[in-house]
């Protein structure tokens, strides 16, 4: 027999052999069975606890998710009535100032007004001045509207005066010239009688016939010497009551004169008189009537003002009333968002302390595993030395039990992922509002993309909502729950629709919704956020 044969048959064993290895081998399986079924109520019960601690765990994290949400919406709340108090608050303030402004124009108004007043009572004593002077001028007026009157009676006597006397003129001239010529006949026939004249007078009367006769032509001869006598002496005094009657009139002439003329200034000045009374009157008029029209206006303006500082003064109270009751519902939800934030601290420390428990109990799982099997080892090692004799191989160790199954994982873990592609427009922090309202805290990432774009979950977990939030507009919030030791959420607003609802599992890169534009937004983009232990942190890092 070669050696190789040999060793064949000298390494097979014998009928005897495999019987002793047979009882050996079932006395090992005997003494594992004694010691996996001494172990099987520790392990039953170690299961049932396993079981009882996940599902506690379970719960808690489901309660933990719910907190989350509340908190989340009791932020958003909070930050809607921080900027309803920031908003009323600066209400409150502008009212005010422009209640201060507006009580401030009181003095000035109060001021224009009594200036408006005194100029009015100048401007009416003025007037009573102007009236005045007008009465006496109109006064004037008349009295040298009598003078002139008395002046063109005098005048038109003077008048009359010069035409009398101008007839009695022209009468006297006349007579003069009658008188004239008498005497120029006279002369001319006493010039052609010449020495003879007074012989033809003297025998004429010597050749009287008789005394009679002779007497008769004496007195004839007296009375031619008498009227020639008598015509130059008429003529003389003619001449003279001419003379007299030409000064008569030249002074007649010089008083019309005169009263026309004193009539004329006496009007004229009259006149002047009473233009500037009417002149005054009218000024003063005018500005009486301009001081009445400041008073009306000062006395509205001053109305107006007080109108301005009443409604102000209410605008004001109404804005107080409105800042404190904003700032009592601030606090109020303040003080609700804390309530929520402990129960949160308190819910993630038992969901810790349970998630402790749960490693703990593996490890004891383990360490009883570990236990058992290093017993299953000794009782086939023992069982193995009592057969040490024999020369039958050891028996091969029985297989272990399968462990318990590991529980199902309730945490995701590593970095968050981009939930759409596009260019990052605000980032988290402090900015100024492009609505508007000053300077603030910007609580995600802005990401620009078109309206309708899909937005992926940045990790696996439960849908806690999807509804409408007030400034938000849509909003996707997602329960993710223990990432890195400390409870995850994400929320994705200003949506344009929804691709999940709420309950239901995603995974990570999952579409959950599409870009919008709903919501306090100026245009289509995603706003962002990262919760961890329940408050907002910059998604950067996380992303």
């Amino acid at each position: 027999m070669t050696a190789e044969v040999w060793r064949e048959h000298s390494s097979r064993p014998s009928p005897q052999d495999l019987g002793t290895s047979r009882r050996w081998r079932r006395a090992g399986l005997v003494a594992a069975l004694v010691v996996a079924l001494t172990a099987l109520p520790s392990l039953l019960a170690s299961a049932n606890t396993l079981d009882e601690i996940q599902r506690r765990q379970a719960q808690l994290e489901r309660a933990l998710s719910g907190s989350q949400g509340q908190l989340s919406s009791a932020q958003q709340r909070v930050a809607q009535a921080g900027s309803a108090l920031n908003e009323s608050t600066a209400e409150y303030q502008q009212a005010t100032r422009a209640y201060l402004d507006a009580e401030a124009k009181i003095p000035g108004a109060e001021q224009a007004l009594a200036d408006a007043q005194a100029q009015l009572a100048a401007a009416q004593s003025a007037l009573a001045a102007a009236q005045a002077e007008a009465a006496r001028a109109a006064g004037e007026l008349a009295a040298a509207q009598e003078r002139e009157a008395a002046a063109v009676e005098a005048l038109r006597q003077a008048e009359a005066e010069v035409a009398a006397a101008k007839e009695r003129v022209a009468a006297l001239g006349d007579r003069i010239v009658t008188k004239q010529k008498s005497i120029g006949q006279v002369a001319a026939e006493a010039y052609q009688r010449g020495a003879l004249g007074d012989l033809e007078s003297l025998t004429l009367i010597l050749e009287a016939d008789n005394l009679e006769q002779f007497n008769a032509r004496v007195t004839y001869v007296q009375s031619a010497i008498n009227a020639e006598g008598s015509a130059v002496a008429d003529l003389q005094d003619i001449r003279a009551s001419e003379a007299n009657a030409r000064v008569q009139l030249e002074e007649a002439e010089e008083r019309a004169r005169q009263a026309r003329e004193a009539a004329r200034i006496a009007t004229q000045l009259a006149a002047e008189a009473l233009a500037r009374a009417q002149a005054a009157e009218a000024a003063a008029q005018q500005a009486a009537a301009e001081a009445a029209a400041q008073q009306s206006a000062a006395a509205q303006a001053a109305a107006d003002v007080q109108a301005l500082v009443e409604q102000r003064d209410q605008a004001r109270v109404s804005a107080e009333q409105a800042q404190v009751a904003d700032e009592a519902n601030y606090r109020a939800l303040r003080n609700e968002e804390s309530s929520i934030q402990a129960e949160i601290s308190a819910l993630a420390a038992q969901v810790r302390e349970q998630a402790a428990a749960a490693d703990a109990e593996r490890a004891r799982l383990e360490a009883e595993r570990r236990a058992r099997e290093e017993a299953e080892r000794r009782a086939r090692e023992q069982a193995a030395s009592r057969s040490s004799g024999s020369s039958s191989p050891a028996p091969a160790p029985a297989p272990a039990p399968p462990p318990p199954p590991p529980p199902p994982p309730q945490t995701t873990a590593g970095p968050l992922a981009w939930p759409v592609s596009g260019r990052m427009s605000s980032p988290y922090g402090y900015r100024r509002d492009p609505l508007g309202r000053g300077w603030r805290l910007h609580s995600g990432l802005d990401i620009a993309a078109p309206c309708g774009t899909p937005v992926r979950a940045a990790t696996s977990g439960t849908v806690v909502w999807t509804r409408y939030l007030y400034s938000y507009g849509n909003q996707v919030m997602i329960n993710h729950g223990m990432v890195n030791g400390a409870p995850l959420a994400t929320s994705y607003s200003h949506l344009s629709g929804f691709a999940v609802r709420p309950g239901q599992y995603v995974s990570r890169g999952q579409v959950v919704a599409y870009i919008g534009t709903t919501g306090s937004s100026t245009g289509c983009h995603l706003h962002f956020m990262v919760y961890v232990n329940g408050s907002h942190v910059n998604p950067m890092g996380w992303l």
